[in-house]
């Protein structure tokens, strides 16, 4: 089975907003996904890019998941992945333009977004 591609499945973000509930059995590989589905739609929207919106996606990904491709998404993650994927949904092009130069200024839109994407940050504490 393929995997869909960001822009082919650019419906995809706004019908989990809606259906937020349903989101509990995503896994984390499918959340990150859909941020790079919601980052596809916003670069398509500000530049009527296809190719650009796919690669915007790509970078983003790129960048990395935090979540296994395993991991059940549970309350906590389901709230700051919803909060992330509202908050790429609604940058301006200005915003847009900035993570077309960085995709981490993706991440600055909103204070969640760091705790999908990127590398894991190392707290100190000791199991």
């Amino acid at each position: 089975m393929g995997q869909t591609h960001p822009v082919a499945a650019l419906g995809l973000a706004s019908g989990l907003l809606v259906a937020g509930c349903s989101a509990k059995g995503l896994t984390g590989d499918r959340i990150c996904t859909e941020g790079a589905t919601t980052v596809a739609s916003r670069v398509y929207a500000c530049t009527a890019d296809r190719a650009q919106a796919n690669d915007a996606a790509e970078a983003l990904l790129d960048l990395g998941c935090q979540l296994g491709e395993g991991d059940t998404a549970g309350e906590q993650v389901i709230d700051g992945h919803l909060s992330c994927i509202e908050a790429l949904d609604r940058m301006t092009c200005d915003q847009v333009e900035l993570g077309l130069a960085d995709p981490t200024a993706w991440l600055a839109v909103d204070p969640s977004c760091a705790g999908v994407y990127g590398e894991a940050q190392d707290t100190g504490a000791t199991p």
